[in-house]
């Protein structure tokens, strides 16, 4: 695979192209050069889901990509660049194309909350697309930067559970009747979205999530419970959590919900720490529930 720096590519060619940005789909409508470079990069239309392991590109319309030619580019806000050959990703029917339909998953570690992503077309030395996105982590913070779950003191009766971080960062464990935050403080606009999968053996009276700093009910949101404490998750057209449901992702956007509901200061900003609540404090076998929050993440 050519190791030619991004810097180069930038130097030697002129891109013109019209790009329709959706959300995380990119439109490539055309492109040209004004050197002699034999051929121009595909027009193509992808999809991008990111997160702290995995980039997953779908291809919606356009051109195919051959794998061998392409690789992607990520540029880390802390000055990092990484080049992967799309070739390294999973390839569903392995002919080596990303074709109309088509996903690959490209497997990779997270050392920084945002990255500039770039697709490049290595045989014509021309970017296919680029965005930004910014992604922050909550498990890496978890497991790495200071933002080690606590037992909170914001319930004083959940003292008989346990709340312990595993997968490097990524889930965390909640067993019995059980608060937790984080020591590390995080910054929600209204345009953050809080995405996180959650599980339960059992239904308690309080499963939520949120940015507080006390019993800020307002703040919270209740996946799962049967008390009516907190915003129900259904107000965002999100399922409430039934037992024997399994693993469900939730996709929030409480940044719009707080700026809605007045909770971000007049800069526009809320900075304030991560809440779990494992509320079980009823019945004998308390203590043996387990539910399990992960994949937390924040993105902007």
């Amino acid at each position: 695979m050519d190791s030619r720096a991004q810097s180069t590519v930038v130097a030697t060619v002129l891109l013109v192209a019209i790009v329709f940005i959706v959300g995380g789909t990119i439109f490539v409508a055309g492109s040209n050069t004004v050197d002699d470079t034999p051929r121009t990069a595909p027009s193509t239309a992808l999809n991008l889901d990111m997160n702290s392991s995995s980039l997953v590109f779908t291809h919606l319309s356009g051109e195919s990509l051959t794998a061998s030619d392409t690789v992607v580019v990520l540029n880390g806000n802390d000055g990092s660049t990484d080049r992967i050959p799309l070739s390294d990703a999973v390839d569903s029917d392995a002919d080596g194309r990303l074709t109309v339909g088509e996903s690959v998953t490209l497997l990779y570690t997270a050392s920084t909350s945002s990255y500039t992503v770039y697709l490049v077309d290595e045989a014509s030395r021309q970017p296919i697309g680029n965005w930004r996105r910014t992604v922050s982590i909550l498990g890496v913070d978890l497991g790495t930067n200071g933002g080690v779950l606590a037992a909170s003191n914001i319930n004083s009766d959940s003292s008989a559970g346990s709340a312990t971080v595993t997968r490097n960062g990524r889930t965390v464990e909640m067993k019995g009747n059980r608060w937790a935050n984080t020591s590390k403080q995080y910054t929600i606009t209204p345009d953050t979205t809080l995405s996180v999968t959650f599980e339960s053996d059992v239904v308690c009276e309080i499963h939520a999530v949120g940015f507080a700093g006390g019993q800020d009910e307002s703040r919270m949101i209740r996946l799962a419970g049967t008390q009516g404490w907190g915003t129900n998750v259904t107000e965002f057209g999100e399922p409430y959590y039934q037992e024997g449901s399994g693993e469900v992702r939730y996709q929030i956007p409480i940044g719009s919900y707080y700026d809605d509901e007045g909770e971000l200061g007049a800069d526009g900003e809320l900075t304030a720490k991560l809440v779990l609540t494992n509320d079980c404090d009823g019945g004998d076998d308390v203590a043996t529930v387990e539910s399990t929050y992960s994949d937390i993440r924040l993105s902007t």
